[in-house]
């Protein structure tokens, strides 16, 4: 699973919308759509931040296989 599913599917999971996350990550709308279409990535502090967000260690970001 690529980070950009990892992070849509999270999200989704958790009821937010892109809005909603984007203000707690302090990034527009559009860079989560970005992140989540793999049309650029996350920086490494703010897959810090998504992991503090939804409580998964940073390293699920890059695993192949789903664990979360």
């Amino acid at each position: 699973m690529q980070i950009a599913s990892k992070i849509r599917a999270m999200r989704s999971r958790a009821g937010e919308t892109t809005e909603q996350l984007a203000k707690i990550l302090r990034v527009s709308r559009s860079t989560i759509s970005l992140w989540e279409t793999g049309r650029s990535r996350p920086t490494y502090e703010h897959l810090i931040a998504l992991s503090r967000h939804y409580d998964v260690p940073v390293n699920y970001f890059f695993e192949e296989k789903k664990s979360a």
